[in-house]
């Protein structure tokens, strides 16, 4: 505790690696169980291969630097920007922009999987288990922007606040309070539970779906041949390497990796800072987190492959530009399958829904980690508990999330979700510079060729799909527009949603959680690292304790831990 009550995070609380492995399940999320299935329906399974070669060639060398420099410099993504290059410091904060403004729509998404969760209790299905027609696939379209979103005819006619998405926003939101209120200390134990149960109700969609005979398989759909005749057609779709030519199936697969492991979201430094900061350790732990993204989306797909109607491209979400890909996957096709059978039903919304929160959650532990240590003295004279702020900070994101909840709501859903990352490109050049520098400067660390040969590897993992998104960009996002002639106000309040997180970055010296750092001088033994046998020395930064002597030689194997900054800087009266 510091001097106002509020609880500074144990820097000396680690993961250990079987606790790191089930936390790596937020790479799942909801993309896992949308996204993923969606491209590899409409790229056949060739996706894979664009998936796998961009996880082997990108991810590794960015979850590599940045959990090592998150590991060394004890601090997230604001923390590292802010000690290596100030200057730069706002890339950082306009990521974390990005990350909230991501975590304001992944709300709502869960929220929707959240209700339909229990929709099939209600009678919906009526108890009929027989294969599912075109008709009734058609009800559940309606269904779906009918009487569930009770969608209004564009973002000019808002309507008002549907009740019970209201009600499923704000329980999601409660959930995500329970467990970031205490930190990543008690959500990495919370962790076991939710990810344990969110596999048991995965085995349980995965055995069933196997078994039963009578579930639509995305493989048959239908076609209507005469007045009353119905036949079933199997889809036969030729796989050609071809295909692999396609730079939009790289851009999506680049896509689906950013937005699920999160590369520049300021996630994996936070990962890095509740590891230990041994060669083996970070070295096992990316290999787990990489292990655990190869497989476990894939086995989701695998589990909701069964429940897919090959109908679900028909529909408002499933062709409008600006929601994301795979909710028509989700919320139509495999909904038309499940809802006659509630307990399937309540199994597989509920996983998606957990393996969605542990995404969501690990993303917002960034933000409040960053958010906490600059929040201005005034108020801090006023809110003394941790408790306090983060109820504030999620009660203020629900009010920011109750337009997601109107009749006009998917519009509003839309706009956000389509304008929020168009520039991140710019950041992820920008972000470049500090990771790449910081690692360079690890001398007493690693061989020279090792620190050239990585940082080189994550020149080229970054610079190469930024040009990809600079590419997508003028080709197919930047010519149109998903709005009409007579919604161009919503065009420019997109683009002004765009620009609002490099805006913000620009008054980013205000955030003075990291502006205290001891440079590292690797000529001397004061190298600003305090010893980690003393770890209330390293959270308090006390300096009159004397620095442990240690050889080059060690120091490669043991532990350092960056002196955190000054609280009493910010938060102090």
């Amino acid at each position: 505790m510091n001097d106002l009550g509020l609880e500074q995070q144990e820097y000396s609380a680690k993961w250990d690696l079987v606790q790191f492995f089930f936390l790596a399940t937020y790479t799942v999320g909801l993309h896992g169980t949308t996204s993923l299935p969606f491209f590899i329906q409409k790229y056949t399974a060739l996706f894979l291969v664009a998936y796998y070669v961009l996880l082997i060639l990108i991810c590794i060398p960015i979850c590599y630097l940045q959990i090592k420099l998150g590991a060394i410099y004890r601090h997230g993504i604001v923390g590292i920007f802010s000690n290596l290059i100030p200057v730069l410091k706002g890339g950082a904060v306009a990521l974390l922009v990005m990350t909230f403004l991501r975590c304001l729509t992944t709300g709502l998404e869960l929220s929707y999987s959240l209700y339909f969760s229990f929709v099939s209790f209600d009678g919906f299905g009526n108890g009929n288990t027989s294969v599912v027609r075109p008709t009734e696939y058609g009800d559940v379209n309606r269904y779906f922007h009918e009487k569930f979103l009770q969608r209004s005819d564009g973002i000019v006619e808002p309507g008002h606040v549907v009740w019970y998405l209201l009600l499923c926003l704000l329980a999601t939101w409660i959930v995500i309070y329970l467990l970031t209120f205490k930190g990543t200390a008690v959500f990495a134990k919370s962790v076991y539970g939710l990810t344990t149960t969110a596999f048991i109700l995965l085995l349980v969609v995965l055995v069933y779906g196997r078994l039963k005979d009578n579930l639509i398989s995305y493989s048959r759909h239908y076609v209507v041949t005469g007045e009353n005749e119905i036949t079933e057609i199997e889809d036969v779709r030729t796989v050609s390497v071809v295909h692999l030519g396609s730079p939009e199936l790289w851009v999506d697969a680049l896509l689906l990796h950013m937005n699920s492991i999160g590369l520049w979201s300021g996630v994996l430094p936070l990962l890095g800072t509740r590891i230990y900061n041994k060669k083996i350790v970070v070295n096992s732990a990316v290999a787990l987190l990489v292990i655990a993204y190869s497989i476990f989306p894939v086995v989701t797909y695998l589990a909701l492959e069964p429940y897919y109607d090959m109908s679900w491209d028909e529909g408002f979400i499933a062709l409008q530009r600006g929601i994301k890909p795979g909710l028509s996957y989700l919320f139509l096709g495999v909904f038309s399958t499940v809802r006659h059978h509630p307990v399937i039903a309540l199994c597989l919304f509920m996983f998606c829904f957990l393996f969605g929160m542990i995404h969501q959650v690990i993303h917002l532990c960034v933000i409040w980690e960053s958010l906490l240590p600059s929040i201005p003295k005034m108020i801090m004279k006023r809110i003394r508990r941790r408790e306090y702020l983060i109820g504030i900070a999620c009660l203020s994101s629900v009010l920011l999330s109750i337009p997601f909840t109107t009749q006009g709501g998917l519009f509003v859903y839309m706009l956000i979700n389509s304008y929020v990352d168009r520039l991140v490109f710019t950041l992820i050049i920008v972000s470049t510079v500090p990771i790449i520098t910081g690692y360079l400067k690890q001398e007493s660390l690693y061989l020279p060729v090792e620190r050239v040969f990585m940082s080189a590897w994550y020149g080229l993992a970054s610079l190469i799909p930024a040009g990809m998104l600079i590419y997508y960009f003028a080709l197919n996002v930047y010519p149109y527009s998903i709005f009409g002639y007579d919604e161009q106000w919503a065009e420019k309040i997109g683009w002004t949603i765009s620009i609002s997180p490099i805006t913000f970055s620009l008054k980013a010296d205000s955030l003075n959680a990291t502006d205290s750092y001891t440079e590292e001088n690797s000529e001397t033994n004061n190298t600003g690292f305090a010893s980690s046998k003393s770890p209330s020395n390293s959270v308090m930064g006390n300096k009159n304790e004397p620095e442990t002597n240690v050889s080059q030689a060690e120091k490669a194997e043991t532990e350092i831990v960056m002196r955190p900054p000054e609280f009493t800087e910010v938060v102090k009266v």
